[in-house]
């Protein structure tokens, strides 16, 4: 019952898109070079390469996986097959350093035009994101300037200013950046907001790689109830330049950009008689700069623009009696 194994495993691959043809061929030449197997390298892979440890795609390490797993070499289970069928949802790693990003964009495609479905619940859920108000549509677009270069040259964009409303309101939806994240975006790795790190997010929840959710709804529906983070606070990361710093850098840079909180601080009033204080004169209230030094070079910090100051301003209230 070998060959209908075979044809089983051939059938599991195939459906599940994840098999890279080209990149096959060019990993191996010998099978390239073969005028049988050059046109058909899924069947190769199903009858020889992977019991030669041969890999079908990027980020699937065929001896590794088997290494993992005694048992599953000395059954003669197809590993790939077997990663398809059940080890994805196991928490099975592919390789020694799995990219769980890139391994939940092989099992969440983006949804297809002919699956009303899906559409129906990618709509769904851009109305979710959109009452949400955390999607910030302006910093999207400045993120993605290719993005809106395309949507500018789309056939609804022209209608944005239609005074019929009815078209003005179907073309806003079309080319609402919000449509572009949830049908493209997220499966690109764009992020909707600063405070939002899709990699991150989907690197630290394995319930929500296997949940078939879209992320960001996720992090809105359950997440932010459950005090998930969303952003890898170990690094300090500049939303202007993009760059992300360590955490002693991070204060250095706080340091000479003047970073610091503002801390108020009330005064009881002094008990004083005004006449033993002739040369003193109290005004109420008064405000008195005191400089500080920042945290030191272990701690955290997370600007979000350039307008820092470089003393820590203490505002003490005195009040007359």
């Amino acid at each position: 019952m070998k060959w209908l194994t075979r044809i089983r495993d051939q059938s599991v691959i195939r459906r599940s898109g994840q098999f890279d043809g080209g990149f096959y061929l060019k990993a191996y030449p010998d099978v390239r070079r073969n005028p049988e197997w050059s046109k058909r390298p899924l069947k190769h892979f199903v009858h020889f390469g992977a019991a030669e440890g041969r890999t079908p795609r990027p980020g699937f390490d065929t001896e590794f996986y088997l290494r993992t797993d005694p048992d599953l070499k000395e059954s003669g289970i197809n590993p790939f097959s077997h990663y398809l069928r059940t080890g994805y949802r196991e928490g099975r790693a592919p390789n020694t350093t799995p990219d769980f990003f890139s391994e939940w964009g092989y099992f969440n495609r983006p949804i297809r035009h002919v699956d009303l479905s899906g559409q129906i619940r990618n709509w769904r859920d851009a109305w979710k994101i959109k009452k949400s108000h955390r999607f910030s549509p302006e910093w999207y677009w400045s993120q993605n300037p290719d993005v809106l270069a395309a949507v500018e040259k789309s056939f609804w964009w022209k209608f944005r200013k239609s005074g019929f409303r009815p078209l003005l309101a179907l073309s806003k939806a079309i080319t609402h950046p919000i449509r572009h994240f949830v049908w493209h975006g997220m499966y690109e790795g764009r992020q909707p907001s600063t405070e939002f790190d899709l990699r991150f997010y989907i690197r630290q929840n394995a319930d929500v790689r296997l949940s078939g959710l879209n992320p960001f709804v996720h992090y809105l529906k359950f997440g932010i109830h459950e005090n998930r983070p969303t952003l890898d606070r170990r690094n300090f990361q500049s939303h202007e330049t993009g760059l992300e710093i360590s955490g002693s850098e991070a204060s250095q840079s706080a340091k000479d950009a003047g970073f610091s909180p503002k801390v108020s601080v009330i005064v009881p009033p002094p008990r004083v008689c005004p006449s033993a204080l002739p040369s003193t004169r109290i005004s109420a209230p008064s405000t008195l700069q005191v400089s500080a030094k920042v945290a030191g070079s272990g701690s955290r910090l997370r600007p979000f623009s350039s307008s820092m100051r470089s003393v820590v301003s203490v505002n003490v209230r005195v009040k007359s009696s």
